[in-house]
């Protein structure tokens, strides 16, 4: 699947992370239907892909929460940091 990932600037001041919210922006450039999933990526390897969003004609932001990180555990400051986040397409 087509995917692009990114690392972010580095968090410096979090004491306590209670959750992440990837936030992809995006639109469809063709006919028919188009669709992706936001990805959280860790330094280790694990992904976790996000739910399904339909992409339409004009550019929209797209939320994705998440309490936890990719294995499953609370989110902290050097696992954001050391991951990566983005987007792949799904149809």
């Amino acid at each position: 699947a087509e995917k692009d990932t990114y690392a972010y600037g580095t968090l410096t001041s979090a004491s306590t992370v209670f959750g992440v919210q990837i936030m992809p922006f995006a639109k469809k450039t063709d006919a028919g239907i188009r669709q992706i999933v936001a990805v959280a990526r860790e330094s280790g390897g694990t992904e976790d892909d996000g739910p399904v969003f339909s992409l339409g004609s004009a550019y929209a932001y797209f939320f994705d929460p998440r309490d936890g990180d990719p294995d499953g555990a609370q989110w902290t400051q050097a696992v954001i940091n050391a991951g990566e986040f983005g987007v792949k397409v799904a149809a």
